[in-house]
C-alpha cells in the first residue's frame, strides 16, 4: 500500500489502484461480519473483482507510465506477466 501510495503521486491508474485498496479493504471488514451465507458470498466476490482491478490498473498504468519515459521494452515484458495474474485471479 505503501508503495501505490508513493506512486499514485506520480501515476494516476496507481492513486485509483490505491483507492480501490482501501475501499476493497473495508469491504473485507463488513464481510466478516458475515461468516456464512449469500452476504459472504456476495461480499467475497466483490473484494474479488477489487483485488482484480488493483492489478489492472497497476500494470496498465505502469506499463503506460513506461512507455512515456521511452522505456517500452519495460512495458512489453510487463504486460503478458499481467494478464497472467489476471487470468490466474479469476480461476480463484
Amino acid at each position: 500500500m505503501v508503495g501505490l501510495f508513493g506512486a499514485g503521486k506520480d501515476i494516476a491508474g496507481c492513486k485509483t489502484a490505491f483507492t480501490i485498496t482501501i475501499i476493497r479493504i473495508v469491504v473485507d471488514l463488513i464481510g466478516n461480519f458475515f461468516k456464512t451465507g449469500f452476504m459472504n458470498a456476495l461480499f467475497t466476490i466483490a473484494s474479488d473483482v477489487l483485488s482484480l482491478l488493483v492489478v489492472y490498473y497497476v500494470c496498465t498504468s505502469v506499463a503506460a507510465a513506461m512507455n512515456q519515459i521511452g522505456a517500452a521494452d519495460i512495458a512489453q515484458k510487463g504486460s503478458p506477466y499481467g494478464r497472467l495474474i489476471l487470468y490466474a485471479r479469476s480461476f480463484l
